[in-house]
């Protein structure tokens, strides 16, 4: 009986110490979520008011005895360092009645919204699905039908805000961004931005010039938009020639013993968008975010629209509405802050359905496209992944496919191609603006629509404020006017009619006056 008891004892105490052990794990990942720093510590960041910048900062840096790390030129912000007796918190107290200053703020933490996911599949389902392994046929993006138009140049620039890439990847390589202006490795800045040696991008992490990826991430997404295509080689990007740059700002994060992520910091994300718009990129993949809001990233994507480039953004994996609960920066193109150049991007799986973790909303995403089970390159490698972080890409390389096709078209005019042409999926009504999936076949076929043609003599119009609306001046204007053309040559003819005629008019002009003068 004694026996019996004591093995009734230790068959308890062995399932107590379970349940205890499954609890503490768990708490313990909760506790590993509910502890990522929101911001980077004994950081702000400070814009002042328009034309204060510069002669406010050394009274408001000694009033926090702050230094300065960096100045960002294009908004009139500081990255500050606070002194180590005083919290960002208290710091910002003090700020906040300074009238010289306009905003101020931590210095906030973004995260990668991507989900790992090992399984491996031998087909690329988001560009061409043919319904294997229980998946829907055509779920897709119509990839191959998409690249009997075009397959993408070199001419265009893609701005890839991540983790970096990897540059001797051998199916990225050849499409990886080469700063024209820049000498490899002689210390000089010379094409005098700022950046020393910056050749194929900048590590704003580290404050280097080599944006290699540590993580995987920014390959990954890297391989959506412009793994090389043709050579026989691993995966097709969408896009067979581009050129990627690489603005690294997110570090690999861990926890404990093993590698649970990446992050940055708003100041580095702000930074890279800030290089990438002024070094000529046209389209901007963010696949990174967070809860909160970053006046200093808000204004970096501002600075983009208002030189017309696009910015495409992760909705988030949270399985939440971000019309409700925003996630940032994809909410910067929704109300109240609706940035025009911004395109919020939800996540579908090979059946066309939302995916379990992907963030939507009626008001604050504006559409979805593959995001699950996508392979793509790693470093030196492949592997599938899955989020949203995958389904940003689609949209962004899309983007810069229409740019190649047509290089006219404002950033305006390319988002209204993208929104305006998806394929209606029932899983995604309600959930998303344009209650659609990417269709690349059909947003290259836009510019070829009747009204194009007048359209394209609008797209310098700075009245054109919704890429959504019918009711635009360019679509009253063409009310107007009444031109309908159908063919891309028309386009092309009008186009550059309008650049060459004036050229051509004062070229006779001379030449008439020149016959005169020798009669």
């Amino acid at each position: 009986m004694k026996n019996l008891n004591l093995k009734r004892t230790l068959v308890t105490g062995v399932i107590a110490l379970i349940i205890l052990a499954i609890l503490g794990l768990a708490y313990a990942r909760k506790k590993m979520v509910i502890m990522k720093p929101k911001y980077v510590k004994g950081e702000l960041i400070v814009k002042f008011k328009p034309s204060l910048g510069k002669e406010a900062f050394n009274a408001t840096a000694a009033k926090i005895r702050a230094e300065k790390i960096a100045y960002f030129s294009n908004v009139d912000a500081f990255q500050l360092k606070l002194p180590k007796d005083l919290k960002v918190e208290e710091a910002i107290k003090i700020l906040k009645d300074d009238p010289a200053v306009e905003y101020v703020e931590p210095n906030y933490m973004v995260y990668l919204d991507y989900m790992p996911n090992d399984p491996r599949f031998n087909e690329q389902w988001g560009l061409h699905n043919v319904g294997a392994s229980g998946g829907t046929a055509d779920a897709d993006i119509d990839a191959p039908e998409a690249w009997d138009k075009h397959k993408g140049s070199k001419k265009i620039v893609v701005g890839i805000t991540d983790t970096g890439i990897d540059l001797k990847h051998e199916d990225l390589s050849a499409n990886i961004w080469t700063n024209p202006g820049e000498t490899p490795g002689d210390g000089i800045d010379n094409d005098g931005n700022g950046y020393v040696d910056d050749v194929n991008g900048f590590n704003f992490a580290d404050n280097t010039p080599d944006p290699t990826d540590d993580h995987n991430h920014g390959t990954h997404v890297a391989g959506i938009i412009g793994a090389i295509g043709d050579n026989r080689t691993g995966i097709t990007g969408i896009n067979y020639k581009t050129s990627m740059m690489a603005l690294k700002f997110m570090k690999p994060i861990t926890c404990g013993t093993f590698e649970c992520g990446a992050s940055g910091s708003s100041a580095d994300a702000a930074e890279a968008i800030f290089y990438a718009v002024d070094n000529k990129a046209r389209v901007i993949n963010a696949s990174w975010g967070g809860t909160s809001e970053s006046s200093i990233i808000r204004d970096a994507i501002k600075y983009a629209d208002s030189l017309g480039v696009l910015f495409v953004a992760a909705a988030g994996n949270d399985n939440q509405n971000n019309d409700s609960t925003p996630h940032f920066p994809a909410n910067y193109g929704a109300p109240p802050y609706n940035l025009k150049n911004v395109i919020s991007v939800a996540s579908t799986d090979f059946k066309d359905q939302l995916s379990s973790f992907s963030d939507f909303g009626k008001t604050s995403v504006h559409l979805a496209a593959p995001g699950e089970d996508i392979l793509s390159s790693i470093i030196g490698s492949y592997k599938e992944m899955s989020g949203t972080s995958m389904a940003a890409p689609h949209v962004t390389g899309t983007a810069a496919l229409i740019w190649a096709k047509y290089p006219w078209l404002s950033h305006y005019k390319v988002k209204k191609c993208i929104l305006s042409n998806v394929d209606p999926i029932p899983s995604l009504t309600g959930k998303v603006i344009t209650d659609g999936r990417l269709n690349a076949d059909k947003a290259l076929q836009c510019i070829s629509m009747r009204h194009d043609t007048a359209f394209l003599l609008m797209e310098a119009d700075s009245t054109l404020m919704d890429p959504l609306s019918s009711n635009d001046a360019g679509y009253q204007y063409m009310r107007q006017i009444k031109f309908v053309y159908n063919t891309d040559l028309w386009d092309a003819i009008t186009y550059y009619g309008i650049i060459f005629l004036p050229v051509f008019f004062i070229l006779g002009w001379k030449n008439l006056i020149s016959k005169k003068g020798k009669k």
